[in-house]
């Protein structure tokens, strides 16, 4: 706590404050007791100096008792502990969409695995542990609102790193830099930025109680004005440091950023600067040393894990990152300790751990992580009447139980899109129920080696985008466009994986097959591509087994990634009877009894054109489903009407023809035209809505935000209309519902 004689000016202002306060209540109080009670006399004016001194204590007392439990957590002075994490002041929602717990949540069901995670990290001799377990089982939401509150609330100091990313080792550093009191951190701009962006107005105040400084005087009217007077002040007084120490011991978390955005390598302290002896062979791990506090443990969470063994981190950079966190694992003098967050479907990639850290995949340091089984699931929903206001009745209950529930689970994130959906659109009951529809999918992609002596891949070399990146975006924009109904999961069941990487180039048609060299080559135009382009389905089809494996439900379609020229259709239908999806039908596949598609996406294109793929492959199916209907019946005709071949008729158009499209892919066209575009936002409750519209409304010739439009006006709707389903998507992404 600061000496008065440090805060001098204030202090004496504000006792001449206080005084003139006290003689205005009094002067106020002897005028009211002179008017009342006229026999008093002279008391009067006594007994109101005397109301008046008992009021400005009693005010001055709660005033300074408001203050100091704002700073405090349950009790303790944060200036004295470590701060902990404090309890949500209302039940925290429990229904988020795809949006993890945070530090603050109360995360449900998950007592029991917070607490045996605890354990296993908390332990005297832990130094590198593994939490795994299936896409959307609730990693990132234990980690955050789970292990790092109890983590922080018994000492120990978590720094959270969301992703490995492109440069894992500087992602640690950004967030140790912020987490931990090391040199940087006394920025008086950066003081400013925390102090608006994440401090309230009782905060700020406490901040200046704990600094002796008085919050009233500080010139300004709101809470910017308020802060940036506070940092001025402190600078002109030399006290930068006690405010960022006081500003963390109020918020520990103020100096964490979102590290998944990476941090610049210039914005980091090198191990030089943070104290590190000149001749230390890897200054970072003297950086780590006096980064943590005497008698703490820091234990970095490194969640996402298995980015490290994808596109954006190539074999090289990967080896260094495993290389040196072998060697804060190794140094005993260094009070660090890693737990990696990572899919079950990467848990082999950990073996290239083994060089450098000791039995990684030892099952006394890995935590599995379950997906709910159906009596939780429905307790989460049980319980949104209280934490979400949304009462949901039991028979709807059930028939989400049922819709959700594989292999005897329910994936968290499968349950919270639609738990999610079904509060914003305030369905309650079984009535208005649309059941979603998941779609289980094997991927399969072809990243050739094409430099022998180093190992890179076509994707390291050529810098085409991350497949997986590709994928997250894909699925996120099905499930905008679908409204929530459409779900995809990755298949991580038992043994089975549901992504392959094929390190060769895949066979064509006609039996030829790249050589790396060749394959270069052709790309910088120094030859000819192969003629006949078309891949061997078939042999793809029997090197991964996909008849039988289909036949066994392990998978519903699945995905082919490859580079340019690699001779994927867009989408093709194998499985007995199957139809033109874009592509003629895959030959030699009906023994298969379940029709299933294959999407062929290029990693070298974006997001854009793999909605193109699924747009084009919803034309196909949804033609085959109105085949038999004529004239104003084939709703999906008239669906598909744009100005040029209907002129006044234009409804939502083709993949290829916005409504206002003069060839294809005209999707910049600003021509305004008359559109029954959103009518089949009311399907089937159509009333002729027509308006004017162009391409401001589907992005100004960006592929992916027209395709995103045309995907959100396809019918998502309850029952039937002339026999036919109100929700198209049933038949896109499951053509067996086809007849």
């Amino acid at each position: 706590m600061t000496t008065k004689d440090d805060n001098g000016e204030i202090l004496s202002k504000s006792v001449l404050d206080w005084l003139t306060r006290l003689g205005a209540i009094a002067t106020a109080l002897t005028t009211i007791f002179a008017l009342f009670f006229p026999n008093l006399g002279d008391d009067a004016k006594r007994l109101a100096y005397a109301v008046a001194i008992l009021l400005l204590v009693g005010s001055g007392a709660v005033y300074y008792y408001q203050r100091r439990r704002v700073g405090r957590v349950e009790g303790v002075e944060t200036v004295e502990v470590l701060p902990e994490v404090e309890e949500p002041s209302a039940p925290t929602a429990i229904l988020r969409g795809s949006l993890p717990f945070e530090e603050g949540d109360l995360l449900p069901l998950r007592g029991k695995d917070i607490q045996q995670l605890y354990t296993l990290v908390a332990s005297s001799t832990f130094r590198f542990g593994v939490l795994w377990g299936t896409s959307g089982c609730g990693k990132t939401s234990l980690l955050r609102a789970g292990l790092a509150p109890m983590l922080r609330k018994n000492g120990y100091l978590p720094v959270y790193v969301a992703t490995p990313a492109k440069e894992p080792r500087q992602a640690i550093y950004a967030a140790l830099k912020a987490g931990v009191q090391i040199p940087g951190t006394d920025d008086p701009k950066l003081l400013l930025e925390i102090l608006i962006a994440r401090f309230n107005d009782s905060e700020l105040r406490a901040l200046c109680f704990d600094l002796n400084i008085d919050y009233e005087n500080l010139r300004g009217q709101g809470k910017a004005d308020k802060a940036m007077e506070l940092v001025t002040y402190c600078e002109r007084h030399d006290r930068v440091s006690a405010l960022s120490q006081a500003l963390r011991n109020l918020r520990p978390n103020a100096f964490t950023p979102d590290v998944s955005k990476g941090t610049p390598a210039e914005q980091l302290p090198s191990g030089k600067e943070a104290g590190a002896s000149p001749g230390q062979a890897d200054e970072e791990l003297g950086l780590l040393r006096v980064a943590v506090p005497k008698g703490k443990k820091i234990i970095v969470l490194l969640d996402q894990f298995e980015e490290a063994f994808l596109g954006d981190l190539s074999s090289g950079a990967r080896e260094s990152f495993i290389k040196w966190m072998g060697a804060c694992v190794a140094d005993s003098d260094l009070s660090v300790a890693f737990l990696v967050c990572i899919r079950a479907s990467f848990l082999a990639q950990l073996e290239q751990l083994a060089s450098y850290i000791p039995n990684p995949t030892s099952p006394h340091t890995m935590y599995q992580l379950q997906n709910f089984d159906s009596q939780q699931a429905k307790q989460i929903l049980v319980n949104a009447a209280k934490t979400d206001a949304i009462a949901f009745e039991p028979a709807l209950i059930n028939a989400v139980m049922h819709d959700l529930e594989r292999d005897g689970i329910i994936r968290p994130s499968e349950l919270q899109t639609v738990g999610t959906r079904l509060k914003l659109k305030n369905i309650r009951s079984l009535d208005k129920y649309v059941s979603p529809l998941l779609a289980r999918v094997l991927i399969i992609v072809f990243n050739p080696i094409v430099d022998p002596a180093s190992g890179r891949t076509l994707i390291e070399t050529s810098g085409w985008n991350d497949p997986d990146a590709l994928v997250a975006e894909y699925i996120q924009d099905i499930q905008e466009c679908s409204d929530g109904l459409v779900i995809y999961q990755i298949v991580e069941r038992n043994q089975f994986v549901g992504r392959v990487e094929v390190s060769e180039f895949p066979v064509k048609a006609d039996g030829f097959q790249y050589q790396p060299q060749d394959y270069i080559n052709a790309l910088r135009g120094r030859i000819d591509f192969h003629v006949n382009d078309m891949v061997d389905y078939g042999t793809i089809i029997k090197e991964f087994n996909l008849l039988q494996r289909i036949a066994n439900n392990e998978f519903d379609e699945v995905w082919l990634f490859g580079f340019p020229y690699s001779g994927f259709y867009e989408s093709t239908m194998a499985g007995k009877d199957a139809f033109w999806c874009n592509s003629p039908p895959v030959p030699n596949t009906e023994q298969c009894r379940r029709r299933f598609i294959i999407l062929g996406f290029n990693y070298a294109r974006g997001v854009g054109e793999m909605l193109e793929d699924l747009g084009h492959r919803a034309e196909s199916i949804m033609q085959k489903v109105y085949k038999s209907k004529l004239g104003n019946a084939n709703l999906f005709e008239r669906f598909t009407l744009y100005e040029k071949i209907a002129p006044g008729q234009a409804n939502v158009g083709r993949i290829h023809f916005a409504p206002n499209s003069v060839r294809d892919y005209d999707w910049a066209n600003m021509t305004p035209v008359r559109s029954f575009c959103d009518d089949w936002y009311q399907f089937p409750n159509m009333t002729g809505m027509v308006r004017t519209v162009n391409a401001s409304e589907w992005g100004r010739g960006d592929i992916r935000e027209h395709h995103k439009w045309w995907l959100k006006h396809l019918p998502k709707a309850q029952g039937t209309t002339d026999g036919i389903a109100n929700n198209w998507w049933k038949y896109i992404i499951n053509p067996n519902n086809v007849d």
